[in-house]
């Protein structure tokens, strides 16, 4: 019987935290918390579950709130299944192995576009910069002869494949000159 917090919704959906005896775990954005959670909306110690071996008790620690089962509390026993809302992060509190337990690691990003990719823009208007042809290539991106279609003067433009998810049909062209 492994009691744990499981982040079901929110920027962190998919992880989930232990509970260990005689441990208080610290939950929030800061560093120096077990959880670092990445929701913005969450205080840097937004509240505590302290676990005795038996029961599982939340304490709200931030002025923003925490909510078990759609309640306001400032402190609660949990029990199986409760879930708690800390700003934008939602939490089951689970004991043991269930089907609902299951980790599901969270899609990958988008690969970059390959260099290839990006040359085949040539022709194309990207913001306001028309790319004319290549001048270079390199590892990460391609440096274009562009021409600033607000007022034509030339404008060397640098198009990274970082900057240039697959999934996308545009990049961001940052002018040399």
């Amino acid at each position: 019987m492994t009691p744990r917090l499981v982040v079901t919704a929110g920027p962190d959906k998919g992880r989930f935290f232990p509970l260990i005896h005689g441990e208080t775990l610290q939950v929030g954005r800061s560093q120096t918390t077990a959880t670092r959670l990445t929701d913005p909306t969450l205080s840097r110690v937004h509240g505590e579950v302290e676990w005795d071996g038996t029961r599982a008790v939340l304490i709200n620690i931030s002025s923003g709130g925490t909510q078990v089962n759609g309640q306001p509390v400032s402190q609660h026993e949990l029990r199986p299944g409760d879930v708690i809302r800390m700003g934008s992060t939602e939490m089951r509190y689970q004991l043991g192995e269930s089907p609902e337990s299951t980790t599901v690691a969270p899609p990958p990003p988008p690969k970059p576009a390959a260099v290839a990719d990006l040359v085949s823009l040539v022709g194309q208007t990207l913001s306001h910069y028309a790319l004319e042809s290549v001048i270079a290539k390199g590892t990460t991106g391609v440096v274009f002869r562009a021409k600033d279609a607000n007022d034509a003067r030339p404008s060397p433009s640098k198009c990274s494949s970082r900057s240039f998810p697959a999934t996308k049909k545009t990049c961001s062209v940052s002018s040399a000159a």
